[in-house]
């Protein structure tokens, strides 16, 4: 865009600088390439476009090792798996969109020839795992527009009040986001693919994340990891 139209604001980073101008700016190391995760789970709303960024960043920043950053699958209860008449194509639960979207992300990479950092397996595998799998709060009443529920093991934003233009709060469900614990398994993840270092003894804890929990994170992210090495899913559907 930016190429095309110098003066289109559009083609500009909230840096004030284009595509090219980050990439030829610093040395980078590595360049990740996504999908947005509503669409990341169908391969040909990005396939040819990952193609054309690949070959872009590795015209302008051809030290840089290119990666493709596998997003996660939506938390179980997430409204997009309760719509009554899903479109063709959509996932119709967290398990299904797991498998799409490792597929397409699996797809794509093999065929550029890069790396997957596999946050999205990682995900499901610490979303699927027996014991400390989050679970909706069985005690939640829908009506009750005041408390947000049990939240436990959630990698997920979840139920949250946010703040109303008359003051007021409002009660509102955010399954796609990562939040806090989410961030911190998503940021093992890259954390070993980029340095080559097992996470598992790593000593940092974000503040307020239980211990014995961080320790599953850890594992969970070591886990994804090695699978991805052989382009294997780490996690059965379930």
């Amino acid at each position: 865009m930016h190429e095309k139209d110098p003066q289109d604001p559009g083609g500009l980073y909230t840096s004030k600088r284009s595509l090219k101008q980050e990439l030829t700016a610093p040395p980078w190391d590595f360049v990740t390439i996504q999908q947005a995760s509503i669409k990341s789970h169908d391969v040909t709303t990005y396939r040819r476009f990952a193609k054309q960024l690949h070959d872009y960043f590795r015209q302008h920043a051809p030290k840089a090792e290119v990666l493709m950053h596998q997003t996660w699958a939506y938390r179980v209860d997430a409204p997009r798996f309760s719509v009554a008449a899903p479109k063709a194509g959509e996932p119709t639960t967290q398990a299904e969109m797991y498998r799409m979207l490792t597929s397409a992300y699996s797809t794509i990479a093999a065929e550029l020839g890069v790396r997957r950092i596999p946050v999205g397996e990682a995900f499901y595998l610490a979303d699927t795992d027996p014991k400390l799998t989050y679970k909706p709060d069985p005690k939640r009443d829908p009506k009750d527009q005041t408390a947000i529920p049990n939240q436990t093991h959630s990698l997920h934003v979840g139920w949250r009040m946010t703040k109303q233009k008359d003051g007021s709060n409002k009660l509102g469900m955010d399954g796609h986001h990562a939040g806090p614990a989410g961030e911190y398994l998503g940021a093992c993840v890259s954390s070993e693919v980029l340095f080559g270092e097992s996470v598992v003894e790593n000593s940092f804890v974000t503040p307020g994340l239980d211990k014995t929990y961080a320790r599953f994170l850890h594992e969970t992210a070591h886990r994804a990891v090695l699978a991805s090495r052989t382009r294997q899913l780490s996690a059965p559907v379930r």
